[in-house]
């Protein structure tokens, strides 16, 4: 998180509460240490003004067993976002495009993967119909914004070859052709509570193109967010790493957010 001065969190954990308790699914508990979450999926951090979680939620998958694992994290996550009594900045891999606008051909992708009797999980995972409206209900549980769509409306899917997307297909590597090459999905986010959209100056991708321009060798790309003291809308040109030396308070600074 690059500052206009340095910021140090007063707690990092590495699961959270409505994972870890008492009675929560299996599928996410490290039976040896209920601190963490067993995949490395979860960072929490607290500063003076808002929390930072970043997170790298699991593939919906092909199966029902994938979905029950998906569909416990999501439950997790609504259990947790909501009634919470500080803001929230949520970063990551949350392997959702909520809606057609979010991904560059969102027919095509209906149509692949699984097509059996769970209907809300029929197409590209990311894409289905029961993870979109779970994403949704999760926003809405923790009066969360997507702060890219907020400063970029879209309501048909961008030019697939634009800054749009923060997954792209593999290019065709020993064969002529790869059926994801030059499609794209965003399903990485910065999602930041209602009360922190006067400090929001800037959410983008920064990757573009089907030759992955930006994506240093993955098949995602960095996303940024950028907020600011409310009552300071001018922005810093200089930006620091975190550091010890730091105090702790964030509420005058300029913090970068990429993930």
């Amino acid at each position: 998180i690059p500052a206009q001065k340095p910021l140090k969190p007063s707690r990092i954990s590495y699961t959270l509460p409505a994972f870890a308790q008492e009675g929560a699914s299996s599928l996410h508990q490290d039976p040896a240490d209920k601190t963490w979450h067993p995949e490395g999926r979860i960072i929490f951090a607290s500063f003076q003004s808002f929390d930072l979680l970043a997170t790298y939620a699991p593939n919906n998958g092909n199966d029902e067993a994938a979905f029950a694992r998906r569909a416990a994290w999501d439950s997790a996550l609504s259990a947790e976002v909501k009634g919470r009594q500080r803001p929230l900045v949520w970063v990551g891999d949350i392997n959702c495009a909520p809606e057609p606008a979010d991904v560059s051909h969102p027919e095509w992708f209906l149509q692949q993967c699984y097509q059996g009797d769970v209907e809300d999980m029929c197409g590209q995972p990311g894409f289905t119909p029961g993870e979109r409206k779970r994403y949704l209900s999760i926003l809405e549980a923790g009066r969360l914004v997507d702060s890219y769509r907020r400063l970029h409306p879209a309501s048909e899917p961008p030019p697939a070859g634009g800054p749009y997307y923060t997954w792209r297909g593999h290019p065709p590597v020993h064969q002529p052709v790869a059926k994801y090459h030059g499609k794209g999905m965003r399903i990485d986010h910065c999602l930041i509570s209602e009360e922190l959209l006067p400090r929001l100056q800037e959410s983008s991708i920064l990757g573009h193109s089907e030759g992955r321009i930006g994506f240093m060798g993955s098949d995602h790309c960095p996303i940024r967010a950028r907020l600011v003291n409310a009552e300071d809308k001018t922005g810093c040109t200089s930006v620091a790493p975190p550091s010890d030396s730091g105090n702790g308070s964030d509420g005058g600074d300029v913090v970068t957010v990429e993930s």
